[in-house]
């Protein structure tokens, strides 16, 4: 059953009406039966470059891919259909081209195929090539850029050793094929993202089975491109059954987002946000695991702007008008909560990808059944960094309206001890403490029904700290100042 939460619900005068003053705005394409959004690109500022599938009544999926303005007005379209399946998963932007990559059954056997497809900027296609494994299903899932080399990361499912095998493929700008590195021969891997951030070395994310009898477990890892030497890091002990969907680089080190069933047995997962450093190594996670959302959740992609803050962007059954709707949500560079929007209408909508825009925004794409004028459309939302939409059919809530759903106060500074006092009496379950760094610093259990908690300060350092206080049914935030 959906939780009810307080949310601040902002009205337009028309769906899709854009205002005068600013380029924020909800709307949908798509021009056939079923079509979905997975890319999504800012070539220039305020020209944005979307990646999306359309099909038929017989759900042969083709890229679609769309030029958009300001206000999210069609500049150029161009469908590149086939009598053939070609989905497209990815998009990657080159030098005086668009790359995406993909599955297809164009293949003259009866398995299913990555492809890598190059088009020009007027968006006409240059190539297309099909490649994989022999008598194995192949899928194309993340494309990156190296210089003049193009890097593919690829899942082979049901090989005659492995579950599912995750290899990287690397091909030159005429579409050559160079290269195959394997992320791992020994074990079942599934990649998810594949990006560059220097000249020599490529970073992924998935989920990888460590041992045969385990469940997969979330991974993110690097390849050197030179020596093919590959190295998977893994936080089981933090995220058990998970995923690792999407990371990006920050000021710091990285960030992470995925699903992880942590605390559940059964189909529902939480989101979470993982915080590692330059080596990878785990400073701190935010895992949405309170009772509001109790039902399946989940992280696809995530991006630091420039102002350090993180936007996260996915899909929530907890929340929201439908079966699943799109869920924005955005950190503090330290995984601290700002604010959570939702868009849907009454069935299956969700965000696949989100960017944060030069002029200070973010711009989310994914699906939904939201007003469209087919079954399913490609839903693109431009959202400003203080959660501004444009949506009748967009609720959004604040720290301070979160917090305002169960009141407290606390004593602030503090020498020693930190009193939190509450209105009403609620079982506590632990207080974490976090240094403004967003490291984890200690973590307090209570499991106590109280409306009063005393925390011993003392130990702490002159500074600021957060609090995080997760009771029975919510999860609230605060800061506190250390004192000598």
């Amino acid at each position: 059953m959906k939780k009810n939460i307080l949310f601040i619900v902002l009205m337009s005068s028309c769906l899709w009406q854009i205002r005068a003053q600013n380029t924020f705005f909800t709307k949908t394409y798509g021009d056939y039966y079923t079509n979905i959004g997975v890319g999504v690109a800012e070539i220039l500022e305020n020209r944005f470059l979307v990646l999306g599938n359309s099909s038929i009544q017989d759900y042969t999926y083709n890229p679609v891919l769309f030029l958009l303005g300001d206000t999210g007005q069609v500049i150029r379209k161009a469908e590149f259909f086939s009598s053939n399946i070609y989905k497209a998963n990815s998009l990657m932007v080159g030098q005086n081209a668009y790359y995406i990559s993909g599955i297809t059954n164009n293949s003259q056997s009866n398995d299913y195929e990555a492809f890598i497809m190059k088009i020009d900027t007027a968006f006409n296609q240059v190539w297309v090539k099909n490649f994989g494994h022999i008598e194995v299903w192949d899928e194309a899932v993340s494309i990156v850029g190296v210089g003049n080399r193009i890097f593919v990361g690829v899942n082979s499912y049901e090989t005659e050793n492995l579950e599912v095998m995750a290899s990287v493929f690397e091909f030159s700008d005429n579409g050559d094929s160079l290269n195959c590195i394997h992320l791992s021969l020994n074990h079942s891997a599934e990649l998810k993202k594949l990006s560059a951030f220097s000249d020599s070395v490529l970073t992924f994310s998935g989920s990888i089975q460590e041992f045969a009898d385990s469940s997969f477990t979330a991974m993110i890892g690097e390849i050197n491109i030179h020596s093919e030497e590959v190295n998977i890091r893994t936080y089981r002990t933090v995220l058990k059954e998970s995923i690792a969907y999407s990371f990006c680089k920050t000021y710091s080190g990285y960030a992470v987002c995925g699903s992880t069933q942590k605390f559940f047995d059964f189909s529902n997962r939480d989101g979470y946000v993982l915080l590692l450093n330059d080596s990878m190594n785990y400073v701190f996670d935010m895992i949405n695991s309170d009772i509001s959302y109790n039902q399946a959740d989940d992280f696809f992609d995530i991006v630091q702007d420039f102002e350090g803050n993180l936007m996260v962007a996915g899909r929530t059954e907890s929340f929201g008008a439908g079966n699943f709707d799109v869920l924005l949500y955005k950190f503090t560079a330290g995984a601290w909560f700002l604010w959570t929007a939702t868009i849907g209408s009454d069935r299956y909508d969700a965000a696949a990808k989100v960017i944060s825009t030069q002029d200070s925004s973010y711009l989310a794409v994914g699906e939904t059944a939201l007003n469209g004028a087919n079954n399913q459309d490609i839903l693109v939302a431009k959202v400003s960094k203080n959660m501004q939409l444009e949506s009748e059919l967009s609720h959004v809530t604040s720290l301070m309206e979160a917090n305002r759903q169960l009141s407290f106060r606390y004593t602030n500074p503090v020498v020693d001890y930190c009193q939190i006092y509450f209105e009403e009496s609620h079982y506590v379950k632990m207080v974490k403490i976090v240094g403004s760094d967003g490291r984890l610093v200690s973590e307090l259990p209570i499991h106590n029904y109280t409306n009063k908690v005393s925390l011993n300060l003392g130990f702490l350092n002159s500074g600021l700290y957060f609090l995080i206080i997760e009771t029975d049914s919510s999860r609230l935030n605060g800061k506190v100042l250390k004192v000598e």
